[in-house]
């Protein structure tokens, strides 16, 4: 299954609402991933299995929140 793609017509926006925020984390304009997959988060870069996800500068801080579970000024 880690090789299957799968495409989807609809705004990544809408996705983001559909699927609970206790589980999935916007990390970037183009990506939102499972919050129990990422294995490492490094600078502006998260990881899950082998697959390197960027960190968009706009969602880092909400990235680290949810992750450490602290607040960042």
């Amino acid at each position: 299954m880690d090789t299957e793609e799968l495409l989807v017509h609809e705004k990544i926006s809408n996705m983001e609402e559909m699927l609970p925020s206790s589980n999935f984390l916007r990390v970037h304009r183009s990506f939102i991933v499972a919050v129990d997959k990422i294995t490492t988060i490094q600078g502006n870069t998260n990881t899950i299995g082998r697959h390197q996800i960027p960190i968009g500068q706009t969602y880092l801080k909400s990235v680290r929140e949810k992750i450490l579970k602290k607040s960042y000024p």
